[in-house]
């Protein structure tokens, strides 16, 4: 299952409630939240989400104002998601110290991770 939520507005508030739907959502391989302006408190409310979303394999984040501490968040839930093969995280505002933990948390991950990181 996929679902697309790309410019629909989506911010921390509405991350906020779609997080728990998210989490009872056992067959969703694709979440696509681009376009949104989840920022830190966002990101945080889904790195919370994540492990519990067993089949995710592919994230997609593209400008979605994360900040390096967004990215960190993420970092630390990306080793809980063993189905993740995918991170778009492009234009994202994620700096050197974000783009770092992102990376160390995907080198450390088993499997296949793709990180976007373009700015």
């Amino acid at each position: 299952a996929a679902l697309s939520l790309t410019s629909n507005g989506v911010g921390p508030e509405g991350m906020a409630g779609l997080s728990a739907l998210l989490a009872r959502c056992s067959a969703l391989v694709h979440l696509d939240m681009s376009w949104n302006m989840l920022g830190q408190q966002g990101a945080a409310l889904l790195a919370a989400v994540l492990p519990r979303c067993l089949s995710l394999q592919r994230l997609d984040l593209h400008r979605t104002m994360l900040g390096d501490a967004g990215a960190a968040r993420l970092a630390d839930a990306v080793a809980e998601c063993p189905t993740l093969t995918h991170l778009d995280v492009r234009d994202s505002s994620v700096g050197d110290a974000g783009a770092e933990r992102l990376a160390q948390a995907c080198n450390a991950r088993r499997g296949v991770l793709f990180s976007d990181l373009r700015a």
